[in-house]
């Protein structure tokens, strides 16, 4: 069955898969090793506060969305991008806020400097499997 899907998608829809792919393992890193090294740095140099709960939590919600994205798109239905647009839009917000407030310029390159990516590959995929092309 994997292999009749894969021919019938086309490379934007290829393309688009792996850089969610890719996304899901890039925010699968942040949860599992970047949050709690920071607890643990927090909790050591008496700093610990909630805010990482709340970036762990917004990050397995939109690491969820992003799964049911690529199953989606996977399938070929075009309803993937109600799953993928909340996660780009979260990231590209993120990575203006680091580099505005905090002057975290890599934030803004990783973060929304991804969001465009990903946002540019789902459109293009979405606009193809609407308009029946492959």
């Amino acid at each position: 069955m994997a292999g009749r899907t894969l021919t019938r998608l086309g490379r934007v829809q290829v393309a688009a898969i792996l850089a969610l792919l890719a996304s899901i393992l890039i925010g699968v890193d942040y949860v599992v090793f970047r949050v709690p090294s920071a607890m643990r740095e927090a909790a050591a140099t008496g700093t610990a506060s909630i805010h990482p709960y709340y970036g762990a939590t917004a990050a397995v919600v939109f690491l969820l969305c992003q799964v049911a994205g690529v199953i989606e798109l996977f399938q070929g239905k075009p309803g993937f991008i109600r799953w993928i647009v909340p996660p780009v839009a979260y990231l590209f917000i993120i990575g203006v806020v680091g580099a505005a407030l905090f002057g975290k310029v890599e934030q803004l390159v990783m973060d929304s400097g991804r969001a465009v990516v990903l946002l540019s590959l789902s459109l293009a995929a979405f606009d193809r499997m609407r308009k029946g092309r492959s």
